[in-house]
């Protein structure tokens, strides 16, 4: 196997390759920007291939044959043949070339295509997602207000009562009917909605733990606090 003369590296028979018609010397295709489609015009035009060094020694020796007077008509048809082979050569050569950025391009349009529409899709997510949120803020603040009204609602019912001694086993209820006698205002446990201490039970605590009443009617409550107020 012969070595290409330009990257001096084995020409193996499954590589492209070119053989000066000159030097007989052989060439990589790709190191001399030769494809196969290039070989198989100069094969269909019956023309041969040079290689730079060749093609250098040829000009010179043409020029030197026409300085002597020798140029004949047969020597000019075969130099302008070659130099229309080698300009068949680089019109290939760079027909290949725009057709590969071409493509290139294309394919670089496309995938600019897709990601703009890529881009929309998730524009127009967020903006529902945006959307979406805005109306579950608003949703948690109507509930949030309903909360509050509720609970301020459910404290309209409810008093605190303090410095009533805690009992062993006691029964809240009871207390707030005997602070109710204690203000001369009668109350059953039916007018009671709930009762209880507030906080937990803890031991060494000399303070007793106040008590939550909350009435069925606020004007229970009311006249309580009245009565109260009276003593």
């Amino acid at each position: 196997m012969a070595n290409c003369k330009v990257c001096l590296a084995i020409v193996k028979k499954n590589q492209l390759k070119v053989q000066c018609q000159d030097c007989s010397q052989d060439f990589h295709g790709r190191c001399v920007s030769i494809g196969q489609a290039d070989i198989d015009y100069l094969n269909e035009q019956g023309s041969g291939w040079r290689c730079e060094p060749c093609n250098k020694t040829r000009r010179k020796s043409m020029r030197l044959e026409y300085s002597e007077g020798s140029l004949t008509l047969e020597t000019i048809m075969d130099t302008l043949k070659e130099i229309r082979n080698e300009q068949k050569t680089n019109t290939a050569d760079f027909n290949k070339s725009y057709e590969v950025l071409y493509d290139k391009m294309e394919e670089n349009t496309t995938t600019l295509r897709d990601g703009m529409g890529k881009i929309e899709d998730y524009i127009k997510e967020i903006e529902q997602l945006k959307s979406e949120n805005s109306a579950l803020k608003n949703k948690v603040a109507a509930l949030e207000t309903r909360v509050e009204d509720l609970e301020n609602y459910s404290r309209r019912n409810c008093l605190e009562i303090q410095g009533i001694p805690e009992i062993k086993e006691e029964k809240v209820s009871d207390l707030v009917v005997q602070v109710g006698k204690a203000l001369n205002v009668d109350i059953d446990e039916g007018m009671i909605d709930a009762c209880h201490r507030i906080g937990r039970k803890t031991t060494g605590r000399n303070q007793p733990r106040g008590i939550i009443v909350k009435f069925v009617r606020r004007t229970d409550k009311e006249e309580l606090i009245r009565r109260r107020r009276e003593k």
